[in-house]
C-alpha cells in the first residue's frame, strides 16, 4: 500500500530527475499537490525544496486572482481548476 513518504520519496526521484533537465519541474508540482490531495496532509508542503512549493503556491495564486487555471501540455488544454480548488481545501483547511 502507498504511504505519503514512499511517494515523497517516488517523487524526490522525479525532482531529480528535474533538475537534470530530464522531467519538467512543473510536472513535478502537479505530483506533490496530487500527493497533498490524496492524503489529505498539508504538511507535505514543507517536505519538498522550495523550488516546487513555490510553483504550488504559485498554482493557487493565479487561479484565485484569474477564477480559473489551465495546464497545456502535447495533449492539449486541460482544466485544471476543481484540482486547485480541491487543493485550497487541504491546505486552508
Amino acid at each position: 500500500m502507498s504511504t505519503p513518504e514512499n511517494e515523497l520519496m517516488e517523487i524526490q526521484e522525479l525532482i531529480t530527475s528535474s533538475e537534470q533537465g530530464l522531467f519538467p519541474v512543473d510536472t513535478v508540482a502537479f505530483c506533490v499537490a496530487e500527493c497533498i490531495i490524496k492524503y489529505n496532509d498539508a504538511k507535505l508542503l514543507e517536505k519538498i525544496p522550495a523550488h516546487i512549493s513555490s510553483l504550488i503556491v504559485g498554482m493557487i495564486n493565479a487561479y484565485k486572482e484569474d477564477g480559473f487555471l489551465f495546464s497545456y501540455s502535447n495533449v492539449g488544454k486541460v482544466d485544471k481548476a476543481e484540482f486547485v480548488r480541491q487543493l485550497i481545501g487541504v491546505l486552508e483547511a
